[in-house]
């Protein structure tokens, strides 16, 4: 309804995430009663350097949040260098993980989490729907 505020973010890979935490850190502090929190990501869509708009001269005049500016992708990579976690090991750990997911999926532990939703997209690049 009209009477519903909303509000969008753009933390890239992060988005969703930051949805859900804001939507229940708003419950916590009774600002809201009830939320949605949710996120779209699109890494063939509106990606990579050009996806960010320009940063605000506070963020840049600032070391510490400047150096947050570091990619999920090139973050993940030195994350894991840095812990010594093999890549053979994070592939074991996502294959892992989709297959309890897929498990989860298949038993109805998740029927009031997922809902089909049928949408209209066109791509820009051939304007097919």
């Amino acid at each position: 309804p009209e009477t519903t505020a909303v509000r969008t973010l753009n933390r890239q890979c992060s988005s969703g995430l930051q949805a859900c935490i804001d939507v229940a850190n708003q419950i916590k502090a009774g600002m809201i009663d009830v939320g949605i929190g949710a996120g779209v990501e699109s890494m063939s869509l509106n990606y990579g350097p050009s996806a960010v708009s320009e940063f605000s001269e506070a963020l840049e005049a600032n070391e510490e949040s400047a150096n947050c500016k570091v990619p999920m992708g090139v973050l993940s990579e030195d994350m894991a260098k840095d812990l010594k976690i093999a890549r053979a090991d994070q592939d074991k750990f996502a294959a892992s993980s989709y297959q309890k997911a897929v498990k989860a999926q298949k038993e109805g532990l998740f029927n009031d989490e997922i809902v089909p939703l049928k949408v209209k997209f066109e791509d820009p690049k051939s304007g097919e729907t």
